[in-house]
């Protein structure tokens, strides 16, 4: 039998994690984070309501709302985020964690040679 650390017990798929309702939690829990960050921005765009210019190199924007730049800063680098992990999926952290587990078994299969 193998011996796990704490930190490494038996992988529980995502499949058996469900609720009471059958509802996978992960599904629950990216929901709840998102309404929750939704959240924060609208009540940080509705608590800055001062004008400001965006100007980059030569370009000069028209005066907007210093909420509504912040909002668009914060959406547009959750929409990069997006962006790149569904472009290089292989960079994801849980497929990385996933192949380290499956080796992590494959090596506690394997026979230890005789000391």
């Amino acid at each position: 039998m193998a011996q796990y650390s704490p930190g490494l017990l038996p992988r529980q798929t995502r499949q058996n994690r469900t609720g009471a309702s059958g509802f996978p939690m992960f599904l629950l829990f990216n929901l709840l984070l998102t309404l929750l960050l939704a959240l924060g921005v609208a009540v940080l765009a509705g608590q800055n309501p001062t004008l400001r210019t965006v100007q980059f190199l030569l370009w000069r924007s028209v005066e907007l709302p210093l909420g509504l730049l912040i909002a668009a800063a914060i959406g547009l680098g959750l929409l990069t985020v997006g962006l790149g992990s569904f472009l290089w999926p292989e960079r994801s952290f849980s497929l990385v964690a996933r192949q380290l587990q499956e080796r992590l078994q494959q090596l506690e299969t394997q026979e230890q040679p005789p000391a």
